[in-house]
């Protein structure tokens, strides 16, 4: 019982020995934030107009009618994501820093430019819209043919033209190749 304690006191005395104090350097490497979201600019709420492709054609409606609100697909509708952090002040103990990435441990992804999205790559996707025509032609009366046209959000998309970047996951940077996202450089002998 009593090395138990003593065990526990030793843990304690270990975090509290290895918590970081005001004077040291920040700490470096890869983390993530929480920012707000680029595409609904942090409301989590979007509304969308499809384009207009002759589906109005007849109707009274205004045009905002036919609009589309939903929650904003890249945060989910709570208006911030997690992103890596891509600046941090410079680290005053002589660890020099990564050439590549300066300390942050992460450098911009390649596949979205660190923007976090991508154009939206289903098949009949056009900028978020599905736009299909069919005829409205009836066996007896043929020769009144009409081509109907539909416009639907794009089920992958959901009418935005993007979606999360799967090489960042979203998070606008990816791991820095060169230190492995510990942030630092090299050390001079």
């Amino acid at each position: 019982m009593r090395n138990s304690i003593l065990a526990i006191i030793a843990v304690f005395a270990a975090v509290a020995m290895a918590a970081p104090t005001a004077d040291e350097a920040p700490e470096i490497g890869a983390k993530t934030i929480i920012v707000k979201c680029g595409i609904c600019k942090g409301s989590g709420k979007l509304v969308l107009s499809p384009p207009d492709h002759g589906q109005y054609r007849g109707s009274i409606e205004p045009k905002s009618h036919w609009d589309i609100r939903l929650a904003c697909p890249i945060c989910s509708g709570r208006g911030r994501i997690k992103a890596y952090r891509t600046s941090m002040p410079p680290v005053k103990d002589g660890t020099p820093p990564c050439t590549t990435c300066g300390w942050t441990g992460v450098e911009k992804c390649r596949k979205c430019t660190g923007t976090g999205v991508v154009r939206c790559t289903a098949p009949d996707c056009k900028n978020g819209w599905i736009i299909t025509k069919h005829s409205t032609t009836t066996s007896k009366h043929a020769s009144s043919a009409h081509m109907k046209t539909k416009v639907a959000p794009c089920p992958e998309c959901k009418g935005l033209g993007k979606v999360s970047c799967a090489e960042c996951e979203g998070l606008r940077a990816t791991v820095c190749r060169k230190c492995n996202g510990l942030g630092k450089g090299k050390e001079k002998k």
